[in-house]
Protein backbone atom coordinates (compact mmCIF):
# COMPACT_ATOMS: atom_id res chain seq x y z
CA UNK A 1 0.00 0.00 0.00
CA UNK A 2 1.45 3.16 -1.35
CA UNK A 3 1.28 6.41 1.15
CA UNK A 4 -1.27 8.05 -0.69
CA UNK A 5 -3.71 4.88 -0.46
CA UNK A 6 -2.64 4.71 3.19
CA UNK A 7 -4.05 8.18 3.59
CA UNK A 8 -7.46 7.64 1.86
CA UNK A 9 -8.26 5.01 3.78
CA UNK A 10 -7.53 7.40 7.01
CA UNK A 11 -9.89 10.22 5.87
CA UNK A 12 -12.47 7.59 5.27
CA UNK A 13 -11.97 5.87 8.85
CA UNK A 14 -12.08 9.12 9.98
CA UNK A 15 -15.04 10.32 8.12
CA UNK A 16 -16.73 7.14 9.60
CA UNK A 17 -15.89 7.68 13.10
CA UNK A 18 -17.48 11.21 12.80
CA UNK A 19 -19.99 10.47 11.18
CA UNK A 20 -20.94 7.61 13.91
CA UNK A 21 -20.00 10.12 16.43
CA UNK A 22 -22.67 12.40 15.19
CA UNK A 23 -25.40 9.95 14.56
CA UNK A 24 -24.83 8.32 18.21
CA UNK A 25 -24.66 11.59 19.87
CA UNK A 26 -28.01 12.87 17.92
CA UNK A 27 -29.66 9.45 19.36
CA UNK A 28 -27.91 9.97 22.96
CA UNK A 29 -29.74 13.62 22.96
CA UNK A 30 -32.66 12.75 21.51
CA UNK A 31 -33.62 10.29 24.41
CA UNK A 32 -32.73 11.83 27.41
CA UNK A 33 -34.59 15.60 25.35
CA UNK A 34 -37.27 14.01 23.43
CA UNK A 35 -38.90 17.75 23.15
CA UNK A 36 -35.93 19.72 22.55
CA UNK A 37 -34.62 16.84 19.89
CA UNK A 38 -37.16 18.15 17.15
CA UNK A 39 -35.56 19.06 15.21
CA UNK A 40 -32.41 17.77 14.97
CA UNK A 41 -29.44 20.08 15.62
CA UNK A 42 -26.97 17.39 14.68
CA UNK A 43 -29.03 17.19 11.49
CA UNK A 44 -26.88 19.29 8.84
CA UNK A 45 -23.36 17.84 10.47
CA UNK A 46 -24.82 14.31 10.30
CA UNK A 47 -25.75 15.00 6.69
CA UNK A 48 -22.17 16.50 5.60
CA UNK A 49 -20.31 13.81 6.85
CA UNK A 50 -22.58 11.23 4.77
CA UNK A 51 -22.04 13.10 2.12
CA UNK A 52 -18.23 13.56 2.44
CA UNK A 53 -18.24 9.69 3.12
CA UNK A 54 -20.02 8.73 0.60
CA UNK A 55 -18.81 11.06 -2.16
CA UNK A 56 -14.72 9.76 -1.17
CA UNK A 57 -15.94 6.28 -1.68
CA UNK A 58 -18.17 7.03 -4.78
CA UNK A 59 -15.16 8.89 -6.19
CA UNK A 60 -12.61 6.37 -5.58
CA UNK A 61 -14.49 3.74 -7.55
CA UNK A 62 -14.84 6.74 -10.74
CA UNK A 63 -10.72 7.04 -10.54
CA UNK A 64 -10.59 3.44 -11.12
CA UNK A 65 -12.92 2.65 -13.77
CA UNK A 66 -12.09 6.47 -15.16
CA UNK A 67 -7.76 5.44 -15.04
CA UNK A 68 -7.10 3.49 -18.60
CA UNK A 69 -9.89 5.11 -20.33
CA UNK A 70 -8.31 7.46 -23.68
CA UNK A 71 -8.72 11.44 -23.27
CA UNK A 72 -10.27 13.11 -23.83
CA UNK A 73 -13.35 11.09 -22.12
CA UNK A 74 -16.10 10.24 -25.05
CA UNK A 75 -19.76 8.14 -24.08
CA UNK A 76 -19.70 6.22 -20.86
CA UNK A 77 -16.58 7.71 -19.46
CA UNK A 78 -17.46 11.29 -20.28
CA UNK A 79 -20.57 10.63 -18.26
CA UNK A 80 -18.30 9.14 -15.38
CA UNK A 81 -16.42 12.05 -15.34
CA UNK A 82 -18.75 14.50 -15.20
CA UNK A 83 -20.24 12.82 -11.96
CA UNK A 84 -16.75 12.14 -10.24
CA UNK A 85 -16.50 16.49 -11.39
CA UNK A 86 -20.11 17.04 -9.43
CA UNK A 87 -18.85 15.02 -6.30
CA UNK A 88 -15.76 17.10 -6.44
CA UNK A 89 -17.90 20.06 -6.83
CA UNK A 90 -20.15 18.57 -4.15
CA UNK A 91 -18.09 18.98 -1.10
CA UNK A 92 -17.61 22.87 -0.56
CA UNK A 93 -21.07 23.19 -1.65
CA UNK A 94 -22.07 21.03 1.03
CA UNK A 95 -19.79 22.32 3.58
CA UNK A 96 -21.44 25.82 2.65
CA UNK A 97 -25.07 24.45 3.18
CA UNK A 98 -24.12 22.77 6.37
CA UNK A 99 -22.45 25.89 7.94
CA UNK A 100 -25.29 28.16 7.02
CA UNK A 101 -27.92 25.31 8.65
CA UNK A 102 -25.97 24.45 11.81
CA UNK A 103 -24.82 28.07 12.38
CA UNK A 104 -28.62 29.86 11.80
CA UNK A 105 -30.72 27.01 13.97
CA UNK A 106 -32.88 25.40 15.35
CA UNK A 107 -33.06 27.93 17.35
CA UNK A 108 -34.84 28.17 21.14
CA UNK A 109 -38.58 30.10 20.59
CA UNK A 110 -41.95 30.57 22.76
CA UNK A 111 -44.97 29.08 21.44
CA UNK A 112 -46.36 32.85 21.29
CA UNK A 113 -42.63 33.36 18.97
CA UNK A 114 -42.95 30.60 16.83
CA UNK A 115 -46.82 31.63 16.15
CA UNK A 116 -45.81 35.16 15.22
CA UNK A 117 -43.09 33.85 12.80
CA UNK A 118 -45.52 31.10 10.95
CA UNK A 119 -47.94 34.03 10.43
CA UNK A 120 -45.41 35.91 9.13
CA UNK A 121 -44.07 33.23 6.80
CA UNK A 122 -47.92 32.83 5.55
CA UNK A 123 -48.48 36.49 5.04
CA UNK A 124 -45.81 36.51 2.55
CA UNK A 125 -46.46 35.94 -0.88
CA UNK A 126 -43.21 34.99 -2.03
CA UNK A 127 -41.12 33.30 0.45
CA UNK A 128 -37.11 34.12 0.23
CA UNK A 129 -35.29 30.77 -0.73
CA UNK A 130 -33.28 29.18 2.32
CA UNK A 131 -29.55 29.11 1.75
CA UNK A 132 -29.47 25.04 1.24
CA UNK A 133 -31.36 25.87 -2.04
CA UNK A 134 -29.32 28.90 -3.28
CA UNK A 135 -26.37 26.37 -2.88
CA UNK A 136 -28.29 23.84 -4.47
CA UNK A 137 -28.56 26.16 -7.52
CA UNK A 138 -25.12 27.77 -7.61
CA UNK A 139 -23.64 24.12 -7.61
CA UNK A 140 -25.89 22.09 -10.40
CA UNK A 141 -25.02 25.01 -12.52
CA UNK A 142 -21.42 25.30 -11.79
CA UNK A 143 -21.50 21.52 -12.51
CA UNK A 144 -23.60 21.65 -15.77
CA UNK A 145 -21.09 24.84 -17.35
CA UNK A 146 -18.09 22.79 -16.94
CA UNK A 147 -19.95 19.58 -18.23
CA UNK A 148 -21.13 21.54 -21.29
CA UNK A 149 -17.48 23.28 -21.76
CA UNK A 150 -15.95 19.93 -21.95
CA UNK A 151 -13.26 19.21 -22.60
CA UNK A 152 -11.76 22.28 -20.93
CA UNK A 153 -7.71 22.68 -20.24
CA UNK A 154 -6.14 21.33 -17.70
CA UNK A 155 -5.58 25.12 -16.32
CA UNK A 156 -9.36 26.40 -16.32
CA UNK A 157 -10.39 23.05 -14.84
CA UNK A 158 -8.43 23.80 -12.21
CA UNK A 159 -9.21 27.07 -12.16
CA UNK A 160 -13.26 26.34 -12.17
CA UNK A 161 -12.65 24.10 -9.11
CA UNK A 162 -10.43 26.87 -7.20
CA UNK A 163 -13.04 29.52 -7.37
CA UNK A 164 -16.08 27.47 -6.57
CA UNK A 165 -14.16 26.31 -3.25
CA UNK A 166 -13.35 30.15 -2.76
CA UNK A 167 -17.18 31.25 -3.38
CA UNK A 168 -17.79 28.46 -0.88
CA UNK A 169 -15.28 29.56 1.62
CA UNK A 170 -16.31 32.72 1.85
CA UNK A 171 -20.19 31.85 1.89
CA UNK A 172 -18.76 29.70 4.89
CA UNK A 173 -16.93 32.84 6.77
CA UNK A 174 -19.92 35.24 6.10
CA UNK A 175 -22.18 32.41 7.91
CA UNK A 176 -19.75 32.51 11.12
CA UNK A 177 -19.65 35.86 11.14
CA UNK A 178 -23.36 36.41 11.25
CA UNK A 179 -24.27 34.23 13.98
CA UNK A 180 -21.19 34.80 15.73
CA UNK A 181 -23.03 36.18 18.69
CA UNK A 182 -25.09 33.15 19.10
CA UNK A 183 -25.17 29.77 21.31
CA UNK A 184 -23.19 27.49 19.23
CA UNK A 185 -24.27 24.48 19.10
CA UNK A 186 -22.70 20.60 18.42
CA UNK A 187 -22.90 20.58 15.31
CA UNK A 188 -22.16 24.28 14.46
CA UNK A 189 -18.18 23.55 16.61
CA UNK A 190 -17.84 20.50 14.49
CA UNK A 191 -18.62 22.31 11.38
CA UNK A 192 -16.57 25.30 12.48
CA UNK A 193 -13.42 22.95 12.94
CA UNK A 194 -14.31 21.63 9.11
CA UNK A 195 -14.29 25.11 7.92
CA UNK A 196 -10.66 25.79 9.88
CA UNK A 197 -9.08 22.87 7.82
CA UNK A 198 -11.21 24.04 4.43
CA UNK A 199 -9.61 27.44 4.94
CA UNK A 200 -6.30 26.00 5.77
CA UNK A 201 -6.11 23.86 2.58
CA UNK A 202 -6.78 26.96 0.74
CA UNK A 203 -4.18 29.20 1.74
CA UNK A 204 -1.45 26.50 2.87
CA UNK A 205 -2.67 23.41 0.57
CA UNK A 206 -3.33 21.94 -2.85
CA UNK A 207 -5.41 24.82 -3.59
CA UNK A 208 -2.86 26.82 -3.27
CA UNK A 209 -0.46 24.76 -5.43
CA UNK A 210 -0.91 22.35 -8.05
CA UNK A 211 -4.35 20.66 -7.08
CA UNK A 212 -4.31 17.73 -9.15
CA UNK A 213 -0.87 16.54 -8.45
CA UNK A 214 -0.58 17.58 -4.74
CA UNK A 215 -4.01 16.50 -3.56
CA UNK A 216 -2.83 13.12 -2.49
CA UNK A 217 -0.50 14.90 -0.02
CA UNK A 218 -1.50 18.09 0.82
CA UNK A 219 -5.20 17.15 1.56
CA UNK A 220 -5.68 14.08 2.59
CA UNK A 221 -3.79 14.72 5.75
CA UNK A 222 -5.16 18.02 6.82
CA UNK A 223 -8.77 15.96 6.41
CA UNK A 224 -8.50 13.08 8.24
CA UNK A 225 -7.00 15.03 11.38
CA UNK A 226 -10.12 17.27 11.11
CA UNK A 227 -12.66 14.29 10.78
CA UNK A 228 -10.46 13.10 13.56
CA UNK A 229 -11.18 16.06 15.74
CA UNK A 230 -14.80 15.64 14.86
CA UNK A 231 -14.73 12.18 15.97
CA UNK A 232 -13.26 13.10 19.01
CA UNK A 233 -15.62 16.19 19.88
CA UNK A 234 -18.50 13.72 19.94
CA UNK A 235 -16.60 11.11 21.85
CA UNK A 236 -16.23 13.80 24.52
CA UNK A 237 -20.18 14.87 24.17
CA UNK A 238 -21.12 11.65 24.35
CA UNK A 239 -19.13 11.04 27.85
CA UNK A 240 -20.75 14.04 29.45
CA UNK A 241 -24.25 12.08 28.80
Amino acid sequence: MTAPDALWWAVVAAEACALFGAVSVDGTFAATNPVAAAPSVNRPLVALLAYALAADVAMAVLERHLAGAPRPFVGSARALYHLHTALVLGWPAALTAATWAAFDGPRTETIEERVARVRRQRAQRRRPPKPWQIVAVVWASWAASMAALHPLPRASTALCLRLEQAVGLVACVAAVVRFWRRRWTRAAIAVGVLVAVELALAFLGPWAHDVFRDWPRLARLPYALGFGAVAVLHVAWMRRR
